[in-house]
């Protein structure tokens, strides 16, 4: 059975504002080895018929028609039938460089990898900024190296993965929650991944006021994030060597003080009301000390401290990129 490089998975749902775009940036691609999966999540407004109308006018692209599962649902269907040796996840409201496929093409046949990182520009409104997967560039770098020094971006479609890698650690998508990228950018680096960063802008990010990231949280959004915590600390770590166990704290240290961002962008009354769970979370990174380490230890007892010093170092940071 024939094999492209690559397989570009792009989930759909209610982005008929969007998708022309998106595809006219994937068929412009000057690598021509690849197949587009267009999963159509039971989207109900005109993206069905666009999917079907560029399949008809591309032999490479596949539409798959399914019930809405959510975006983790979408990428899993795109995943099962994926046939490239390298799996690209697209969001399908924003586009690549033409030359994306032909970068990583470049790095594919001089190193051995499982993941390739690239950088992004950002558009929101009227700012533009630019965001970079990894500092150590133009080298391979092991996933559990990576993240005991910095937790890697959760960004899904800032990362192109070696199909066989996902298959063989059985790495898939949890569905029906929110930041399902947090998750899964975890378990893929705790897998000790081989790592190569392209320090090169080629996804474009647009960062719209109705996306799931930059609307106003809600309970369900802390609901989720906690349950990635607990799913994370529950994990058998029996027989971690001491480099995983220090990557996996330091990828907990920075999920705990999200989960206490996201917290505070809930209304006061919800805070209220989700005070119970957060205080359960928080005890059982306490009682767990040993596998957690005592940073965490320390911000489960102080986190409204912690927080605030997150808050003016992220701001800091911020400002050094602009």
């Amino acid at each position: 059975m024939y094999e492209p490089m690559f397989s570009i998975i792009i989930p759909v749902y209610k982005v008929e504002k969007y998708l022309s775009k998106c595809l006219e940036s994937v068929k412009n691609q000057t690598y021509t080895d690849f197949e587009v999966i267009l999963i159509d999540d039971g989207s109900p407004d005109y993206c069905p018929a666009l999917c079907d109308s560029y399949a008809r006018t591309d032999h490479r692209c596949k539409v798959i028609h399914q019930l809405n599962k959510g975006l983790s649902g979408a990428r899993n269907t795109g995943l099962k039938v994926a046939t490239g040796r390298y799996i690209y996840f697209l969001d399908s409201d924003d586009t690549i460089a033409i030359t994306l496929l032909e970068k990583l093409t470049q790095v594919i046949e001089t190193q051995e990898v499982d993941i390739i990182g690239f950088s992004a520009v950002v558009t929101s409104l009227n700012t533009i900024c630019t965001l970079s997967t990894g500092r150590h560039t133009n080298g391979v770098e092991k996933g559990i190296e990576i993240a005991q020094r910095r937790v890697p971006l959760s960004t899904v479609p800032l990362y192109c993965y070696r199909r066989e890698f996902l298959k063989e650690k059985c790495l898939t998508f949890k569905e029906k929650i929110y930041y399902e990228d947090v998750l899964f950018t975890a378990l893929v680096f705790l897998e000790n991944p081989k790592v190569y960063y392209m320090d090169l802008p080629l996804y474009f990010y647009n960062k719209r006021e109705e996306s799931i990231t930059t609307s106003k949280a809600t309970e369900k959004n802390y609901f989720d994030i906690v349950e990635i915590c607990k799913l994370l600390i529950k994990v058998d770590k029996s027989g971690w060597s001491f480099s995983k166990k220090k990557a996996f704290r330091n990828i907990m240290k920075s999920y705990i003080l999200l989960s206490e961002e996201i917290y505070r962008m809930l209304d006061i009354k919800d805070r209220k009301t989700l005070l119970s769970i957060r205080v359960k979370l928080m005890k059982m990174v306490k009682v767990q000390k040993k596998e957690m380490g005592g940073k965490n230890y320390i911000i489960a007892c102080f986190p409204d401290a912690l927080y605030a010093a997150r808050k003016v170092r992220r701001k800091i940071r911020c400002r050094n990129q602009i």
